[in-house]
Formats: C-alpha cells, sequence, structure tokens
C-alpha cells in the first residue's frame, strides 16, 4: 500500500496545485475558473448545524455530570427489610414500569428516526 501523500483518493498534481493555490492568498494557476470556484469555497462560512439526536445526548452529558442524588434513609429501610424477610416483590408493580420505561424508549426513539411509535400488540 504505497500511497504518495499528494495522490491519495485519486488526487492528481493537477488539483493538488489548484487546492494549494486556493490556500494560499495571491497565487494564480493555469486553473483559472477552477481554483476561484475553490476559493470561493473556501472563503465561505461553515455552518455547523447541530441535530436533534446530538442536542439530547448534549442534555444528557449534562444531566449526567450532576452527582448522583441517593436516599440513603430509603436504601437503609429497604436493606432492613430484605435482611429480616419482610420485603415483598409485587411484579405488577415491576412489570407496569418496564413497560413504561419502554414506551418511553419507543416515542424517543420515533423522535429521533422520525418514524411513528411501534405499537405493542403484546400483552
Amino acid at each position: 500500500m504505497s500511497n504518495k501523500i499528494n495522490e491519495l483518493n485519486g488526487a492528481t498534481a493537477d488539483s493538488t496545485a489548484t487546492l494549494r493555490s486556493a490556500r494560499s492568498p495571491g497565487a494564480s494557476t493555469a486553473g483559472g475558473a477552477g481554483s476561484a470556484a475553490i476559493k470561493e469555497t473556501a472563503a465561505a462560512p461553515s455552518d455547523v448545524h447541530i441535530t436533534g439526536t446530538a442536542a439530547q445526548l448534549a442534555d444528557l452529558e449534562q444531566v449526567l455530570r450532576q452527582p448522583l442524588v441517593l436516599d440513603s434513609a430509603r436504601i437503609q429501610a429497604l436493606r432492613t427489610a430484605i435482611e429480616q424477610g419482610q420485603y415483598t416483590v409485587q411484579p405488577d408493580h415491576i412489570a407496569a414500569q418496564l413497560l413504561q420505561f419502554e414506551q418511553a424508549l419507543a416515542t424517543l426513539r420515533a423522535k429521533s428516526t422520525g418514524e411513528p411509535p411501534a405499537s405493542s400488540d403484546e400483552p
């Protein structure tokens, strides 16, 4: 794999020279109109557009940087209840919460892709 840097991706010496002339002020080549177009493109301000998903990720990053708040009294109460055999698992509540979480994820996924949320026909 011996590719010369100037000829990478099929660039020829002419296109490399045109690019080089577009970067250096006041330089001109025989390219004429081609180098002028490159100069216009190089001089045009570049706009940065952030997608909705990127904005959501930035917001999520800010939330994750905040310190985690734990209710140590509730944690201790649960720990004690489990140790004493008094904790009762509520499978219906757990299932309802999981279903709610999955529906929220489906809604977010639909927003990011622009597709309607998939309907859940499963019981």
